[in-house]
């Protein structure tokens, strides 16, 4: 895998995608007791501003200016890699990464295709991507246009950025309890659904007329690039650069503090699993009561 996402990305230069700089399929890691193992290795650049999936599970959603600032971006780079002929297939949050300066770059380009197909018929059939970011025409194992589902795996990106939770209970089926009301244009009910538990008016009316576009189950009816930047959502106002490293700086800070704080609890819970393995031995009435794990000199 990791040879054709190099194949697929080396060539690719643009501000909002991963670079990718060298790979080695037979190489050697050397353990720290001598040992040699054969590895294959890729060298990209460095994400120091973490996964954008990570901000969002640490620190919580985003307001909707944030997420048209990260949106834009994402398409800016998407657009251009679909310009240079290829689809990413595995758009998702976890595949959206932040730089130094907390700008959003796209990477693993393991699933990447040619749009225009194996057979040149602009259409792929492989069964490629991440289930609950699938549009439904891959789903159901359709031949599909590689930009039409990657706008549409955006589309979940987006939800995910605003409401901290994925769009549908498993994936785009008719049969999911969320996405089979947008499938039935019932999509009143699917933001019924998504807004308990929230402020009234937490979506804007814009945003989730956006959305719905995004989510419809007929391929060609769905918002395509030129749709989505005239869309009066996109046209609103977004945060100065300033305004984004100053939130994602206190937010990284959490993020980092929180992972600490879960390293130190798997530590604690091994600790605590190795106490309950110890072997004890208890005399009832001169007779050996042993719990635990027995050693072979036990037995």
């Amino acid at each position: 895998m990791l040879k054709e996402e190099f194949k697929a990305t080396i060539a690719l230069k643009h501000k909002h995608i991963v670079r990718y700089f060298e790979f080695q399929e037979k190489a050697e890691m050397i353990k720290k007791d001598g040992t040699k193992v054969p590895v294959a290795f890729m060298a990209q650049e460095p994400a120091m501003g973490g996964e954008l999936f990570e901000h969002v599970y640490h620190t919580g959603p985003f307001d909707e200016p944030v997420c048209r600032y990260y949106f834009k971006q994402m398409l800016q780079g998407i657009h251009y890699l679909h310009q240079k002929g290829y689809s990413h297939r595995d758009l998702k949050a976890e595949n959206i990464v932040l730089d130094h300066n907390f700008d959003a770059k796209i990477l693993d380009f393991g699933f990447a295709a040619a749009l225009e197909g194996r057979d040149g018929s602009g259409f792929n059939r492989t069964f490629k991507g991440t289930l609950g970011y699938m549009a439904p025409e891959i789903l159901l194992k359709k031949p599909y246009q590689g930009e039409v589902v990657d706008m549409f795996a955006l589309a979940c990106i987006l939800f995910v950025m605003r409401s901290g939770s994925n769009p549908f209970h498993e994936a785009a089926q008719m049969d999911d309890p969320f996405y089979t009301h947008i499938a039935k244009h019932d999509s009143d009910k699917f933001w019924q659904i998504h807004s308990q538990g929230k402020p009234e008016g937490y979506f804007s009316e814009e945003f989730k007329d956006m959305i719905t576009a995004m989510f419809d189950y007929h391929p060609q009816k769905r918002l395509c690039m030129a749709d989505l930047i005239g869309h009066p959502w996109m046209m609103e106002a977004i945060p100065a650069k300033d305004d984004i490293m100053t939130e994602f700086a206190a937010r990284a800070e959490k993020v980092k503090a929180r992972a600490e704080a879960e390293k130190e609890q798997e530590r604690e819970s091994k600790k605590s699993n190795a106490s309950d393995r110890t072997r004890r031995n208890i005399v009832i009435n001169e007779k050996i009561y042993t719990s635990g794990d027995l050693s072979e000199q036990d037995l």
